[in-house]
């Protein structure tokens, strides 16, 4: 559902609706997106040129915007009402922030074998 945003045209305001399965309430439920023209916005302190997807559960639900470049790039999502702000970054400024970040990639394991019965 996170990448939905970012499959949108760009250069045209629209708006969509989507049915999809939300499990925090175990039923399919509305989901409303608006791509809407571009505006100026501070991300991360930093005023820039960016299109805003408004994205929502239900009718009334909370709103996050989604920023992207005229060109496809995400610049960062914000949701006021929550308070939750979701900015790209690099490892660069991970390690500058947590000097014993670990960034190495999670192991994969591979399945059990299966059973015989």
């Amino acid at each position: 559902g996170h990448l939905l945003p970012r499959l949108f045209p760009l250069n045209t305001p629209k708006s969509y609706l989507f049915a999809t399965y939300v499990s925090d309430f175990k039923r399919v439920m509305l989901r409303y997106v608006d791509v809407e023209p571009p505006v100026n916005v501070t991300l991360d302190g930093e005023s820039v040129l960016a299109v805003p997807i408004k994205d929502r559960i239900g009718l009334e639900g909370s709103i996050t915007i989604h920023y992207m470049s005229h060109d496809g790039k995400y610049l960062g999502s914000v949701n006021e009402q929550t308070k939750v702000k979701v900015l790209p970054t690099d490892a660069e400024t991970l390690k500058k922030l947590w000097k014993d970040v670990n960034l190495t990639r999670p192991e994969v394991h591979q399945p059990l074998p299966k059973q015989k019965k």
